[in-house]
């Protein structure tokens, strides 16, 4: 509710698709008679993971993720079926190897997401892969 009345309310967002670098966010609060306050603003930073290359696309068994500059860093990697299902999951501490590879295995063909997670910093990358 707007300014001037003593209800506490609780406001969520998420922002599906931010904007590499800083994003600013604010309510704005409208009262029944039209009335409007904004609250603060805030910012928020978000980086994309762009040190990673994911070849070849389409793959036929195996998928190479190329790390460059994150020696030393944790990740998480998830591949996902077209329909958010977790297939494969791995973790990664302290990455010493510039490069790991995603096995095919059993999956049939089609797209499939492989979501990346610097688990050092936050960041999350997603990436659509597609196995012939």
């Amino acid at each position: 509710s707007a300014r001037g009345t003593a209800a506490l309310n609780t406001y969520r967002f998420n922002d599906a698709r931010p904007a590499p670098g800083t994003n600013y966010y604010r309510i704005r609060a409208i009262d029944r008679d039209g009335k409007f306050s904004l609250s603060n603003t805030i910012s928020l930073s978000w980086t994309s993971m762009t040190n990673i290359r994911i070849y070849p696309v389409p793959a036929r068994d195996v998928v190479n993720l190329v790390f460059s500059g994150s020696q030393g860093r944790d990740y998480s990697i998830q591949l996902y079926s077209i329909t958010g299902q977790v297939l494969q999951e791995r973790k990664l501490q302290r990455m010493q190897q510039g490069a790991i590879q995603i096995q095919r295995g059993n999956l049939p063909a089609g797209m499939y997401l492989l979501r990346i997670k610097d688990m050092n910093n936050g960041s999350v990358q997603t990436e659509k892969i597609v196995f012939e």
